[in-house]
């Protein structure tokens, strides 16, 4: 995936806002709500600013908080904001933790401290973990002069009482160590906590799920790729399948401004490498997610110099591709598979010749294979090509046994296992083009496209558990029909070089080079009507009409424009002065 970091030029609508570390905020419809901290002078804050990731334009509210307050917690319900605890300033050189709690309604602009009327109330703390989900607020640890702490606590926003969730010991299984400066996000039903520090001495890079429906907890352990190195104060945000992750502080590497990506659909850890230049390294700052632009935003944060930072990066990310996953899902699902390892797990007989020098050594190595876990792992690793968490050892000593490729130690293996994935799908691709040596089975699918001006009928050929793992308009077609249909004509009305194409793009994850302008645009669609997982494919065709387009084409785009404002932009861009 291509990420890249920008540094946009932002506007003011009134006075520019400062530089500040340990500031607090969250998403409140298409803005973003920052508020506190401490600046350049350790001096705290009390202002409140709204930022549009539309307009690119900071504005500084006509409210302000009680009083300068940096290390709170702060989240959004029905357009009011909530904030609790933090560090109160008294002046320069004193400040207390607090434990007030404060309401304020951003369409009336009152602002109030929430009461409790019963005993069970959180304590005084900072830097605690501070979440919204449906109609409660969670506040999980923070510190106090003299402790980390381990309660938490569940807020009622309807009725306005607390409840006390548990203090669960250190020692206890099934929860995570009591911490401050981890971060969190929130995916589906689901409070997401990684790494942090513990007993002010350990930094961790644990990962944990709060399950906010059962109000328990569950480690994440069964995963692929490396994650983040032990860290504090970094910052992540859930988009869509990806969890994006960045900077932090270690004692011992001092600031980080390094960024991860964790793929949910494919449990994959992965660091992001880019060619546009990083953000400075920083630590107690702030992201957000910006689904509208598809991008993460920072602001903020405290440098290696003790610098307090006022910039804002966005790190633009781009349209995951789906092939991985999809043959991942394709395995754990256990579809038209046709080849038996054991009781439980059978393969696609086709996809794995393509992967192993002998499909034979291949039986008897996973047959005799005894670790279930591990084996399911390996399996998925030939499908996907990420990494599996299998200790090396095993891993390379079942390689070894399965004749297959491995990659350059030198190199980053989950890259290179991708290399190698592509490298042995084009086998795969290969073999269904070459038309005389084309095994009839019942693993291969007939397109039968006809020709609308001359009515000849051509062939497209390929794998059924191809189509299945990549189309929903074809799964639905094998897995809802009751007899054993090989082929289909099509009822697209593409013309044959696109839907060549397009099953180019199914094995390959690519679009042919010699793929012409008016094909491209006949596919644009595709990824609604073929119910492709998500965007990809549109998007290599939008980029790939942008190189190759030229003037002689500009007549076959105007038709277009109207209806894709991608093409409406390229059209501009390349034909109008």
């Amino acid at each position: 995936m291509n990420f890249k970091w920008e540094y946009p030029k932002t506007k003011f609508s009134n006075e520019k806002i400062k530089e500040r570390c340990s500031h607090f905020g969250c998403v409140y419809g298409n803005e973003i709500i920052i508020a506190g901290g401490s600046d350049q002078e350790d001096n705290h804050l009390n202002d409140i600013w709204t930022f549009s990731p539309r307009t690119l334009e900071w504005k500084r509210l006509d409210i302000n908080l009680p009083s300068p307050l940096s290390c709170a917690g702060m989240c959004e319900h029905n357009s009011k904001i909530y904030i609790f605890g933090g560090l109160f300033q008294m002046n320069r050189y004193l400040t207390f933790e607090t434990n007030s709690f404060i309401r304020i309604d951003l369409e009336s602009k009152k602002v109030e401290e929430i009461e409790s009327e019963t005993s069970v109330y959180p304590s005084h703390r900072y830097h605690p973990v501070f979440e919204c989900f449906g109609d409660s607020i969670y506040i999980i640890w923070g510190r106090n002069t003299s402790e980390i702490l381990p309660d938490y606590y569940r807020f009622d926003i309807k009725t306005e009482k607390w409840k006390l969730l548990g203090k669960p010991k250190n020692d206890t299984q099934g929860y995570p160590n009591k911490r401050i400066l981890c971060s969190t996000a929130i995916k589906d039903n689901f409070l997401i906590v990684f790494g942090g520090l513990v007993d002010d001495e350990v930094h961790v890079n644990d990962f944990w799920f709060f399950n906010f429906k059962t109000e328990t907890w569950m480690q994440k352990t069964n995963f692929f790729g490396k994650p983040p190195s032990p860290r504090r104060s970094h910052k992540m945000v859930v988009m869509n399948q990806l969890m994006i992750f960045f900077g932090g502080y270690h004692p011992d590497f001092e600031f980080f401004n390094d960024s991860y990506v964790f793929d949910f659909s494919t449990d994959t850890w992965s660091q992001i490498i880019t060619d546009s230049p990083l953000p400075p390294p920083r630590r107690v700052h702030l992201c957000f997610p910006d689904l509208y632009s598809n991008q993460m935003i920072t602001f903020g944060g405290i440098g290696d110099d003790y610098k307090r930072f006022d910039d804002l990066f966005v790190l633009k990310i781009p349209t995951q591709s789906s092939l991985s996953s999809d043959l991942q899902n394709l395995f754990v699902r256990q579809e038209l598979c046709d080849l038996k390892i054991n009781q439980e797990y059978s393969v696609h007989k086709d996809l794995i010749e393509s992967r192993v020098k002998s499909i034979n050594k291949f039986l008897l190595a996973t047959r005799e294979y005894k670790q279930k876990q591990e084996l399911k792992d390996f399996l998925i690793f030939l499908y996907s090509g990420i990494l599996p968490t299998i200790p090396s050892e095993k891993f390379n000593e079942i390689l070894e046994k399965t004749e297959i490729k491995t990659c350059d130690q030198n190199s980053d293996p989950n890259l290179n296992y991708q290399i190698l994935l592509k490298n042995d799908l084009k086998k795969l691709y290969s073999l269904v083009q070459e038309k005389d040596n084309l095994p009839k089975n019942s693993t291969l699918f007939e397109i039968i496209v006809k020709n609308e001006k001359t009515s000849e009928e051509q062939s497209l050929w390929i794998h059924k558990f191809i189509l299945l793992s990549r189309s929903e308009l074809f799964r639905g077609m094998f897995l809802c029909v009751e007899d054993d249909k090989n082929s289909v004509q099509d009822l697209s009305q593409r013309s044959y070089q696109s839907l060549k194409a397009f099953v180019h793009f199914l094995y390959l994850d690519s679009l042919p080079n010699d793929l012409s302008i008016e094909n491209a645009l006949e596919l644009i669609d595709a990824t609604e009507y073929y119910g492709l997982s998500n965007d990809y494919f549109t998007n290599l065709l939008i980029d790939y009409i942008s190189q190759k387009v030229e003037q002689k084409d500009a007549s076959i785009l105007l038709p277009f424009c109207e209806i894709y404002p991608q093409i409406q932009t390229i059209y501009k861009n390349k034909f109008k002065k």
